[in-house]
């Protein structure tokens, strides 16, 4: 059920009915029952003007209140809503949402909207008076949104003719772009050539790299067969053993142990001639201990060079030793090869 009251409209002072499904206003002439719908109709589309309210009033209302929806519409110099206890102003010819949202929303599927729930005595019921199919058909097509549909095919259709004649366009271009490359013809054999010629020299210079590779590996090859050159003959040679030297060193040092002690017993031969060199008796005995001291002076100068003989004589050793091991790796080096790389002699 719709409760509406108006106020202050055309010749109404205050009214208020209920509507319930299909209602029908009838009465006498000029009782205002036009009145009653153009002020329903006012306020749900948000009437323009100011005529229409009661003489010597200033401003008209009217209210609308059905199952979800309160409204109040006030219209005098500007006009105003309140809806569900939300006000809405400054609109201008605009309808706010909410009155959209509970169907009061004409159809503008047809010029003029047609609204399908308000009718006048001089505008039939909804369709009643509209004659043929076009119109209808687009009304309904709007209310169940097949005008969704229409409007897509005619968009599409559209856009087939536009690309249609894009392709024509474009099809021109491609014949008259023809004919301009036709004079370049010789330069896509031309450009298979060039491509040709740069594959050439990627190739050019990966071998070049190729031949600088060899001559290293030339180079390296001539100095290893220089290096094995100098070792023509080297299995001839006759090393002395490191055990054998390190023997002569151990007689060296067992000598030098006895120079010290005989050098010691000269000295304390020196001692005792200073000692007794005043007793008249013992010349003779002195005599031969000077001859002997001078023997061991001479000793000592041996001793002086054996002691140099056995420094040097262990620095050899240990480069015998080094020698010895770079034999040993040459040896199992040389044991690869069965030919020589130089002279290819056997070996």
């Amino acid at each position: 059920m719709t409760e509406i009251t108006i106020k202050n409209f055309q010749s109404i002072k205050e009214a208020s009915l209920n509507i319930e499904g299909f209602t029908v206003i009838i009465g006498r002439n000029n009782i205002g029952k036009s009145a009653i719908i153009r002020a329903i109709g006012s306020a749900l589309s948000n009437q323009t003007g100011s005529d229409f309210i009661r003489r010597g009033e200033k401003s008209t209302e009217v209210s609308i209140k059905r199952d979800g929806l309160d409204l109040l519409w006030k219209k005098g110099s500007s006009s105003s809503y309140k809806i569900n206890g939300e006000s809405f102003s400054k609109l201008n010819r605009s309808v706010p949402e909410p009155i959209l949202n509970h169907g009061f929303r004409k159809i503008e599927a047809v010029s003029p909207a047609l609204d399908p729930l308000i009718a006048d005595q001089f505008n039939p019921l909804f369709l009643i008076d509209k004659s043929g199919t076009s119109i209808p058909t687009e009304v309904l097509s709007a209310l169940y949104q097949l005008d969704v549909l229409n409007r897509a095919d005619e968009a599409c259709q559209k856009d087939l003719r536009s690309n249609k004649s894009l392709l024509k366009i474009r099809e021109e271009d491609i014949k008259k772009y023809d004919e301009n490359l036709k004079p370049y013809n010789e330069f896509i054999s031309l450009k298979v050539k060039i491509d040709h010629v740069k594959e050439l020299k990627k190739d050019v210079l990966n071998i070049a790299k190729d031949l600088e590779e060899i001559d290293e590996l030339i180079e390296e090859y001539n100095d290893v067969t220089e290096n094995i050159r100098k070792f023509d003959g080297y299995d001839k040679l006759t090393v002395p053993v490191v055990e054998t030297v390190s023997k002569l060193i151990d007689d060296f040092e067992s000598f030098n142990d006895l120079y010290n002690e005989i050098r010691a017993s000269a000295e304390k031969v020196k001692k005792l001639r200073d000692n007794v060199i005043t007793i008249p008796d013992i010349g003779v005995q002195i005599k031969g201990i000077e001859a002997s001291i001078d023997e061991i002076k001479v000793i000592q100068e041996l001793a002086d060079e054996l002691s140099d003989s056995i420094r040097i004589t262990k620095e050899t050793k240990t480069q015998m030793e080094a020698v010895q091991a770079g034999l040993n790796d040459n040896k199992g080096e040389f044991s690869k090869f069965e030919v020589c790389p130089s002279c290819e002699r056997p070996l």
